[in-house]
């Protein structure tokens, strides 16, 4: 135990130093602490189905019972013309045969998925590292990420990022496009005086913004038929949805509790798309709603930047206040 502890520091230390030494050591550290803030996020998305451990348990009880008959016989057999004193098979030596068999399944399933992920970065052409990529490695940094770039907007704008037409421009435009510049991206390549998937404004679009992503569907699709970069969040429409830009002092329900971004888990729009906004008040996880990764709960970004995770079943009372920025609507 003391040698394990001591290893783990030695190994940590290591690492420390390399990442003084090595500002591009990201990956690195990664891959070695990254299951650490993993597993955090992931704790609180997971349900567990009773009936399959249940089953599981059972499968596995029987498993255990049938191998111990059949080593037990199979060990006498094997030392039936041995003239000597032979100890009975113990049930000890099936468990722990057992245990290796499980471990092994484990392992072998777990290197299959690594490789299957690596490979799968391997032929990606998007950089594994960017503006802004190596902070949103979880769901709820990319949405700390959103609310201090769209306070930001705010505070040079005077008013929440909007649908339709932009401050400056002509074209039509998302709320998400106001605060590119907050998030480390230029918009400089963007003409606000064509629409978003005017041709002229292609390439900007089919890039994808690693905060916009969430970490949980790595797998799914990334790009619409069209090319263009999704979007795994979207907006209140009770917030983006204001043709004249709604203002901090017009969230009169307190910036605590309005929600302004969440998760969206199907139906991804592009990330320049004026449509990408939704209501919460129709309810979390239903078809062009808001949903997390798991259909037990979502996480939202309220109007004063904090992060709200919010239960799939909700009473609907409350998450329309929740959704609106007035009491009167």
């Amino acid at each position: 135990m003391k040698r394990s502890i001591a290893w783990f520091a030695a190994l940590t230390a290591a690492i420390v130093v390399w990442r003084m030494l090595s500002p591009n050591s990201e990956i690195a550290i990664q891959v070695v602490f990254g299951w650490f803030a993993f597993l955090r996020r992931s704790a609180v998305r997971l349900t567990i189905r009773w009936d399959g451990v249940a089953m599981f348990g059972g499968a596995l009880a029987l498993f255990v019972v049938l191998s111990h008959f059949f080593l037990r016989w199979l060990y006498r057999e094997t030392q039936r013309d041995d003239s000597s004193a032979v100890s009975p098979w113990r049930l000890r030596w099936t468990l722990s045969l057992t245990t290796l068999t499980v471990l092994a399944f484990a392992a072998g399933i777990a290197m299959i998925g690594a490789t299957h992920q690596v490979a799968w970065l391997a032929r990606s052409d998007e950089p594994l590292f960017g503006p802004a990529l190596a902070d949103s490695l979880s769901s709820e940094n990319n949405l700390k990420l959103q609310g201090l770039a769209i306070q930001n907007s705010h505070d040079t704008y005077k008013s929440f990022p909007r649908n339709g037409r932009m401050v400056v421009g002509t074209g039509r435009h998302n709320w998400i496009v106001g605060t590119l510049p907050f998030l480390g991206y230029s918009s400089a390549d963007i003409d606000l005086n064509r629409d978003w998937d005017d041709p002229a404004n292609a390439g900007p679009f089919k890039s994808l913004l690693p905060p916009l992503l969430n970490p949980d569907f790595r797998t799914v699709r990334l790009r619409n038929q069209a090319g263009y970069g999704l979007s795994h969040y979207a907006g209140s429409s009770h917030i983006f949805d204001h043709d004249s830009g709604l203002r901090f002092e017009e969230v009169t329900d307190g910036s605590t509790n309005t929600l302004l971004v969440g998760e969206i888990n199907s139906n991804f729009p592009a990330w320049g798309d004026p449509a990408n906004t939704r209501d919460p008040s129709l309810g979390l996880g239903v078809p062009d709603g808001f949903g997390g990764a798991s259909e037990a709960v979502v996480l939202f970004l309220n109007v004063d930047g904090s992060i709200r995770l919010i239960d799939a079943d909700i009473d609907p009372v409350v998450l329309h206040a929740l959704a609106t920025p007035a009491a009167d609507d």
